[in-house]
């Protein structure tokens, strides 16, 4: 077995009984209130988390129902294109119906029970603490590093392989159908019209954007992780989604680079040539948005000027969209005379300035640009 049955509350749990813990009605509105209730994004469909509230209620009945007997269908996911870069093709997301994500949150959950051990527990930025840890202990010529990226990870996902993992622990048919149905579902246009349903329809990987995209990259990539953390030679192994980087000492970089590169063609991945490579730790290398000029360790050229960039456009947002973020103030603060509104709208700018730029926290972790770069030592 890959992983160990979770233990919930002293009781045990078999992956079906975690099925139906989260598939009741309860749990299914505590999602639904919690995650979709106000959120703008919409799916196929064009119903936002607040048209849906109205008829939450039946709606969440007719989840529970379908899911339970094994008669729920997905509707299409809307296509959303991401750009990342002038140079660098857009990345396809998947927008699911706000019906559709309360189902896809919900499995997720139960995946986190029933896999533990691909629950993320760990911000990025702590991945570069353990490589901080280990090259302040080595001169930077002792460290030798081959760096790795999986090419079109999502896309390249073998379904076959992915579900042989999960029939692993999970033996209801029903559970395995409903995430087949998700992870099938075509994503298309918004203008896409339904006879032509099949051009859309992709046999394998899984869709970018779903609750469950990350948690069934984790499961698929566990086994990997876990056998590489155990080599011998392998001093640090740190792999953030589809982005690889192996520490080692010189004369046992090009076995374990061997190793490595026989474990994904056996999960039937492809390394891209372009991105992965051996250097050392008297060059310069780049991660996470991190550059390590050992024993100099700063932030990326690219993102900080990504960084800056963003802080401008919160100053044109305010600038340019004054009138309009006054008259909804207005809507809401009736009582307030204008200069009141105006200071309140100052106020407002200034409290999501200051979040942008020292971090939000909340009762988890503290996220933002200073807390994540917090390792650098080039102050």
């Amino acid at each position: 077995m890959l992983f160990d049955i979770n233990h919930i509350d002293g009781n045990y749990k078999t992956p079906y009984t975690l099925f139906k813990k989260h598939f009741q009605i309860q749990s299914l509105k505590e999602i639904h209130n919690q995650k979709f209730q106000s959120t703008k994004t919409k799916g196929l469909d064009r119903i936002s988390g607040r048209q849906f509230s109205r008829q939450a209620v039946p709606q969440i009945r007719v989840i529970k129902k379908k899911c339970l007997n094994g008669t729920y269908k997905f509707s299409p996911y809307l296509e959303l294109l991401s750009t990342k870069g002038r140079d660098k093709l857009p990345r396809v997301l998947s927008i699911p119906t706000i019906r559709d994500r309360i189902v896809l949150h919900a499995l997720k959950e139960m995946l986190f029970d029933i896999f533990p051990q691909c629950k993320p527990r760990r911000l990025a930025n702590t991945y570069i603490h353990d490589i901080n840890k280990f090259i302040s202990e080595k001169t930077p010529d002792e460290v030798s590093i081959f760096r790795a990226d999986i090419k079109v990870f999502y896309d390249s996902i073998d379904r076959n392989i992915l579900f042989k993992i999960l029939k692993s622990k999970i033996k209801s048919r029903r559970i395995l159908t409903l995430i087949k149905r998700a992870i099938e579902m075509p994503t298309v246009p918004q203008n896409y019209h339904r006879k032509d349903i099949n051009k859309y329809v992709n046999n394998k990987g899984i869709p970018q954007g779903l609750s469950i995209s990350n948690v069934l990259a984790s499961i698929y990539l566990y086994e990997l992780d876990n056998e590489m953390e155990k080599v011998d030679g392998v001093n640090v192994y740190s792999r953030y989604v589809d982005d690889i980087l192996i520490f080692t000492d010189k004369e046992d970089i090009d076995e374990i680079e061997k190793i490595f590169r026989n474990k994904i063609k056996s999960l039937n991945l492809t390394i891209n040539e372009e991105k992965s490579y051996q250097t050392s730790g008297d060059k310069d290398f780049e991660y996470l948005g991190y550059r390590f000029e050992l024993p100099k360790i700063t932030v990326r050229t690219s993102t900080i000027e990504k960084y800056i960039h963003s802080i401008a456009a919160k100053f044109s947002n305010y600038i340019h969209n004054r009138e309009k973020k006054l008259s909804t103030l207005k809507k809401r603060n009736r009582g307030l005379k204008p200069n009141q509104l105006v200071e309140k709208l100052k106020e407002i700018f200034i409290e999501e300035l200051n979040e942008k730029i020292t971090g939000a926290i909340n009762e988890k972790e503290n996220m933002d640009w200073i807390f994540y770069f917090n390792t650098i030592n080039d102050k």
